[in-house]
């Protein structure tokens, strides 16, 4: 739960606005999440990744 938070306050500030609030910095828009799943040694995580439109280079850095 807590990646998959962090990954959402990223795109948040990729995006320049929250989601719903309406900015003049916002470059691009929220595109719903696509499921990742991610090994570690510690077992599998099942994530949420965000997607954006209109907006070229997003990805999260923890991934």
């Amino acid at each position: 739960m807590l990646l998959n938070e962090a990954v959402k306050i990223e795109r948040s500030e990729f995006i320049g606005a929250q989601p719903r609030e309406r900015t003049a910095e916002r470059k691009c828009h929220a595109n719903g999440f696509k499921p990742k799943c991610l090994s570690t040694r510690l077992g599998k995580l099942d994530l949420q990744i965000p997607q954006v439109r209109g907006g070229e280079g997003f990805y999260p850095s923890a991934l």
